[in-house]
């Protein structure tokens, strides 16, 4: 796009050439133009270039004039017309490149500065490259010179504008698919087109497509015409066409536009640019004017417009008592920045600041107001796909004028290019906004619409799952949704996220929904997503890795023998975060677990045979390896157990399975005994069963799912029944089925079949069908298996 009018009239007259200026707040700490107000800079005619002829030292000389003067396409001619000549050192080339960079030409941008990205360590063309790159679509580029960046800016600079951080978080944007775009053909040209708002049955928009008749002069630093407003009305296919110069608007000598209008139509604010006569800069001021007779009549500046600053982009709210616009005045937060005044009377009151949440080190420009407590904003200081994103923010509350950052908009209304001067119309379904998308350089307005095909929102929403830490995507990790509403088995979504840490879950609107992760390498995610909304583009999960910084040891043995008493499970539950983790101990008894420090744990043993025992241990001094010994006595009825023998258990019931990709299945008859996670004799035999339908299908893959009862707490059932599910693995494994064929997952009390719930008092056989297990065919070659095994 030609990229200075994504800041509209910014308007700077320098050395005798009107120019737009805008990107003196862009790039806000630019060397170039960080002392752009001071107009009696000169600069010196002494170039330290020894190995120049006297004619190329005065190409140079005036091309580096033209471009402190922000004229950057012929000073970028006369630079390419050096290089020719002789090889341009680092400074020229990188007025090349930002000359490029400026007018939109990203590509041939990126390619002058590879030139010279390795000479100069500015963090200003550390920025620059990532941008471009990011607009190119090279995103792990563009990500390694933000990183660059980030090495070497200011603190200021770091708290106050964010950039990816990986590829994943665009990727997260661009999967929204928020809207359906078509671009509006009958209006767009090739000139510049942008700024659209509704007007009476039709379209006010701003654009360079003709020439001014004040002033043969054009804009310098792109060679295009001066702004003027114009007027688009819908055809009688509903087509807007038939463009023309905006009735009953006098243009001014230079550049007018972004104009808002009250709904009766009959009042209007709108840019345009005044001369500041002191040293002749032309700075950007807001105008209202009133219709009278099919005139707009009665211009004059706000209250609150400087010589000193720039304030334009204004925009109504519905009832015409609220203002936002964009100014770059002081006191702000960096570059152009958001604010807010309030109709008092027949004028407007101080401009407020929106604050933080909105504004950031970069600019915040376009704003839209759709009510009185929404608003729409494009900006370069929040995370984009690419170059300019439409965000969207909400007021804090009706008494205040402090907002809050909600979300990108996503694609299609965001692309890679520059996206702004979003609009919508009163029925929220449909709107317009502007973009370079087409061809990279040239603004074009599209029209957006929910309509029929909308509801891919309502339906789905997209979902990034992130290490805490390093703010990489975590890639090839199992999620568990479920509808928090509903208990039924059915309602559970299992699916893994992509190579870019993501995954898409279904919902209906306003849905809770309970959102489960646990892997080896992090500590175990629950959590509640609620109230599923529209505008809910996205979601963001972050895990954090399993912690470990002090040894505890011990053995574990019998309290009445002395000996040890191996491969029983020690359980340390973290009295900070409730965090379980736990050990078994090996042959000899002996165990040993890295835990957190600073924290009280419960530490309980358990074995078969031997009761459960319960202790506590405070880890305070973390200078040394604490231990803690274990020792568990012999149950009562351990030397005449029930089942000493897999011939004492009658032979398991015939097994009978309709087996399909996705569909789960429960083993009937697969049981635990409470609070144990020890595969009994019966459920041995049914697993015996499930090894034969694994051996005679060696394409079949499949989950295998273990459900607890109620008892006990939430978070102690998941881990407790995610044990069981890998002692049933572990079985199949240790009968020569592949590790790579099953997956354990540990479901909890998530699924209780029956109403046995916490508090209601059930008899043990009702708690045992909660405590099942079940299959669920993830891969297999053939259709439908429909087994039965004896």
């Amino acid at each position: 796009m030609n990229i200075n009018f994504i800041f509209l009239f910014l308007f700077f007259l320098l050395q005798g050439h009107i120019v737009l200026g805008q990107y003196a707040f862009v790039d806000n700490k630019v060397d170039e133009l960080e002392n752009l107000l001071d107009c009696n800079r000169m600069f010196s005619d002494s170039i330290d270039a020894p190995d120049l002829s006297y004619f190329s030292l005065n190409k140079m000389k005036k091309a580096r004039e033209l471009y402190e003067g922000l004229g950057y396409k012929a000073a970028q001619e006369k630079l390419l017309e050096l290089n020719r000549e002789t090889a341009l050192d680092a400074e020229s080339m990188a007025r090349i490149a930002n000359s490029y960079r400026l007018n939109g030409e990203t590509i041939e941008a990126e390619q002058w500065y590879r030139k010279f990205i390795d000479q100069n360590q500015e963090p200003k063309h550390f920025l620059h490259y990532a941008q471009v790159l990011q607009i190119n679509d090279k995103c792990e580029e563009a990500v390694n010179w933000y990183n660059k960046y980030y090495q070497i800016a200011s603190k200021e600079n770091k708290v106050r504008r964010s950039f990816i951080s990986n590829c994943a978080e665009a990727e997260l944007m661009r999967s929204a698919r928020t809207a359906i775009v078509r671009e509006l053909a009958g209006v767009n040209s090739d000139h510049l087109e942008f700024s659209p708002v509704r007007y009476k049955d039709g379209v006010v928009f701003s654009s360079t497509r003709s020439k001014n008749l004040f002033t043969k002069s054009k804009d310098s630093w792109t060679n295009d015409n001066f702004t003027n407003l114009f007027f688009a009305s819908k055809n009688e296919i509903g087509i807007y066409a038939n463009v023309e110069p905006f009735q009953g608007f006098k243009t001014s000598r230079f550049h007018d536009g972004a104009a808002t209008f009250n709904q009766k139509g009959d009042y209007m604010l709108f840019t345009r640019n005044r001369v500041r006569s002191k040293d002749e800069i032309l700075v950007l001021k807001i105008f209202e004017a009133h219709l009278v007779n099919g005139e707009w009549t009665n211009i004059r500046e706000l209250p609150f417009n400087s010589n000193d600053f720039s304030t334009c982009h204004p925009t109504l709210s519905p009832d015409g008592k609220i203002l936002c616009f964009a100014s770059n005045r002081p006191g702000g937060l960096g570059g152009m920045d958001i604010y807010f005044s309030e109709k008092v009377g027949d004028t407007w009151s101080e401009p407020v600041n929106a604050g933080a949440q909105i504004n950031t080190e970069g600019n915040e420009i376009f704003p839209f107001i759709f009510n009185e407590t929404e608003i729409y904003f494009s900006s370069d200081g929040h995370k984009s796909i690419g170059g300019l994103d439409v965000f969207k923010a909400s007021r804090s509350s009706t008494s205040s004028m402090t907002w809050k950052f909600e979300h990108n908009l996503g694609a299609p209304i965001n692309s890679c290019y520059d996206d702004f001067s979003f609009y919508m119309n009163s029925s929220g379904e449909d709107g317009f906004f502007c973009s370079s998308r087409n061809a990279g350089t040239k603004d074009d307005i599209f029209e957006w619409s929910f309509g029929e095909e909308q509801p891919v929102l309502s339906e789905t929403v997209t979902v990034m799952v992130i290490d805490k830490a390093t703010s990489k995507p975590v890639p090839n990790v199992l999620v568990i949704v479920r509808d928090a509403k509903d208990p039924n088995p059915s309602s559970t979504i299992m699916v893994e996220t992509n190579a870019k840490g993501i995954f898409e879950m279904p919902v209906d609107p306003e849905d809770d929904l309970n959102v489960q992760i646990k892997t080896e390498e992090y500590r175990a995610y629950h959590h509640k997503l609620e109230n599923i909304a529209r505008n809910d583009i996205g979601y963001e999960i972050f895990l954090d890795k399993k912690t470990a910084s002090h040894n505890v040891s011990g053995n574990v043995i019998s309290a009445t023998t002395k000996l040890p008493v191996p491969n029983s499970m020690i359980r340390f539950k973290n009295k900070c975060n409730n965090k379980i983790l736990e050990t078994r101990a090996d042959g000899n008894g002996n165990y040993k677990i890295a835990l957190d420090c600073d924290c009280e744990y419960t530490v309980t043993a358990s074995k078969n045979d031997f009761q459960t025992v319960s202790e506590s241990l405070v880890l305070e001094d973390c200078k040394k390896e604490r231990r803690k010994p274990i020792a568990l006595i012999p149950a009562p009825t351990a030397m005449q157990p029930a089942l000493t023998s897999r011939k004492q258990v009658k032979r398991a019931e015939p097994l009978a399975l309709k087996l399909e990709v996705g569909k789960r299945v429960v083993l009937e008859n697969i049981y635990y005994d409470h609070d144990k996670d020890d595969i009994r004799p019966d459920a041995a035999l049914r697993l015996d069963q499930l090894f034969k339908v694994l051996s005679d299908y060696p394409s079949l893959e499949i989950n295998l799912l273990s459900h607890t009862d109620s008892r006990g707490t939430e978070e102690y059932n998941m881990e407790l029944s995610q044990r069981r599910a890998e002692s049933a693995v572990s079985y199949l494994v240790n009968k020569g089925i592949s590790a790579s064929r099953l997956k354990p997952i540990g479901m909890g009390e998530s699924e209780l079949l029956n109403g046995c719930d916490d508090g209601i008092d059930c008899p043990e056989g009702d708690h045992q069908s909660n405590r099942r297990t079940e299959i669920r065919v993830i891969k297999m070659n053939e259709e439908k298996i429909e087994v039965i095994y004896r």
